[in-house]
């Protein structure tokens, strides 16, 4: 790290090392550039065309199924996937790598 005039900036960076932890770079930069908040995203945990497990869950009672994600998604993201055995589309939110979540 090293000192940079940053009065003449226009987007927001990172004045902290500790705020990109677990995010990741969109497009190449080079040794010495300002990393722009803009620059870094969450990584993608599940891609179009995923196998996912659909979890709904509500107070002690939990069901699960088979899914296929027809979005790309991060951690937290809403994306809509698709129910394998009914064949319908509904709006669940990534929870990890394999499995979304839906709220009853």
């Amino acid at each position: 790290m090293k000192k940079i005039e940053l009065t003449n900036l226009r987007s927001a960076y990172l004045s902290d090392t500790h705020l990109a932890v677990n995010l990741v770079l969109k497009r190449r930069i080079n040794r010495g550039d300002i990393i722009s908040v803009n620059n870094l995203s969450k990584p993608i945990l599940i891609k179009k065309g995923d196998s996912v497990i659909i979890l709904a869950k509500t107070n002690g009672f939990q069901i699960s199924m088979k899914g296929t994600a027809l979005v790309n998604g991060s951690k937290g993201d809403k994306i809509k996937v698709k129910n394998v055995r009914t064949k319908k589309i509904i709006q669940a939110t990534v929870f990890d790598k394999h499995t979304v979540k839906v709220n009853l």
